[in-house]
């Protein structure tokens, strides 16, 4: 009997989390489309823009910021998906 509650947690646990990964999957396919269309709008209007060096300054240290949150979003992506795994393995 617990063996068979066993499976069913980790059935839904995998359920969940898998659910989670398809929601986070979608926004990011909203994000991309987003962008797609804000670059496609910007490109079709070009104006020179000069920003002053403390916001260009911000600006790229807000970028380095964003790149260390994807790269430390992959690694747990991953982790995520090696638990994931070796629940269904044992």
């Amino acid at each position: 009997m617990t063996s068979v509650k066993s499976m069913m947690f980790e059935h839904n646990l995998q359920q969940q989390v898998s659910q989670h990964f398809v929601r986070s999957a979608s926004s990011s396919l909203h994000w991309e489309n987003m962008v797609k269309e804000n670059l496609d709008t910007i490109s079709r209007n070009p104006a020179e823009t000069l920003w002053p060096r403390d916001t260009l300054f911000k600006y790229l240290q807000l970028m380095e910021a964003l790149q260390d949150n994807l790269e430390e979003r992959t690694r747990i992506v991953k982790l995520a998906s090696q638990v994931i795994l070796q629940i269904h393995d044992t």
